[in-house]
This record gives C-alpha cells, structure tokens and sequence, in this order.
C-alpha cells in the first residue's frame, strides 16, 4: 500500500558521490539526477515558467535560471510576467543580453504586468527619479547594468557586501543617476530593495560616481 505523502523515488545518492568522483561538476550531476528527471515527468497542464514546468525550473539553481530565461525570451519575445516575477530570484545577471532584450521588447510591456505590490510600488514613484547602484570596480563599466535601487544606504551595502557576500574585487563605488518614471520596466520592493530597472542604460541620466 504506498503512503499518499509518498514522494516517489528518491535519487541515489551514491550515484552522485559516482559522478563527483569522475569529475563532473556539481551542476551537471543536478541536472542529470534531478532536473531531467523532474522534466520527464512533469505533466502537460503543469504550470510553465518561460517554457519549462516549474516543477522543473525550480531545480535549476539561480544563474541557470537567469540564462534559461534569457533563451527562450529571445527566441519567443520576452514574457516580462515572468521577468518580474522571477528577477529578484536570479542571481548573476546577464545584463548584456537582458539589456538587448528590454530594448527590443518594450512594445511587449504594460504596466499590467507587475503584481499588485509592484504595481502599488511602481504608481507611488515620482516622475523623476533619482537612483543609486553599489558595486565593486572589479565589474567592468559597472554604472551599465541594470539593476538599481531608490536608497543610497542598500547601493552602499552592495558595494561593500557584495551579492550574498561575494564582491567582484576592488574598491567599492556607488553609481549615482536620474531617470524618468515613464523608462523604469520594473519597481520592484520585495526584499526592501527598492529596486529599480531600467529599459535601457542610455535613459538613466547624469551618472556620477561615488568612491567610498
């Protein structure tokens, strides 16, 4: 008689320490071990998160996430529903291929597609928005990325912290800008970030930079 909390069959450990031992890198084995499996088993009318069940994507860690989403919205335009949903959940970013994306597909974007926090967030800012970004100078042409955020104290806390406490090497800066309400994709507040996100680098204006 199987246990209706049975979870199915559970992955062979042993096989993993196998695959570690033969050098194949923890992502790879996950994938194997875990993603694949969930994928092929994943139902049709199982929610999809940019054309993957998302009892498949949540396995994937945070970069491959970014990268798989960054795939499909190039090659199916990009779904900003889920860009906003997801965004916050990414770690290392890939700003040039977002920044190509945002560009191209702005004509795809309404405010309708924040959630009701992001849209209270969004409909509170002003017209003109100053912004800050806090990162290392170890990350080349810093000020061109596209994740800022509306507190000066969260952009000095990046800069010295890092992401999850990773910095990219060198001396901490803060980015300072302005940009109009009309040119932010996202505004999004969800870890007390006051994160904006901008269409496009160009539309930030009067970059200066701060050394600390």
């Amino acid at each position: 008689m199987s246990n209706e909390n049975d979870l199915g069959p559970m992955p062979d450990y042993s096989k993993f320490q196998e695959m570690l031992n033969a050098g194949m890198s923890t992502r790879e084995i996950k994938r194997i071990l875990f993603f694949e499996p969930a994928l092929a088993n994943a139902k049709e009318d199982d929610p999809h998160i940019f054309g993957i069940p998302s009892v498949a994507y949540g396995i994937l860690d945070n970069v491959e996430r970014n990268y798989e989403a960054a795939a499909y919205c190039a090659e199916h335009g990009t779904d900003w529903r889920a860009v906003a949903s997801e965004w916050t959940g990414w770690d290392a970013i890939d700003h040039d291929t977002w920044k190509k994306l945002f560009k191209r597909d702005r004509v795809l974007w309404s405010v309708d597609i924040l959630s009701d926090e992001q849209r209270a967030f969004y409909d509170s800012l002003p017209e003109q928005l100053t912004i800050y970004r806090g990162c290392n100078t170890g990350i080349r042409n810093g000020h061109r990325r596209l994740a800022w955020t509306l507190d000066m104290e969260i952009a000095r806390d990046f800069s010295n912290k890092g992401i999850r406490g990773v910095t990219a090497g060198g001396s901490p800066v803060i980015y300072k800008g302005t940009i109009a309400k009309r040119n932010v994709a996202l505004a999004i507040d969800d870890r007390e970030e006051k994160e904006i996100v901008p269409f496009t680098i160009r539309s930030i204006r009067e970059i200066g930079v701060e050394h600390i």
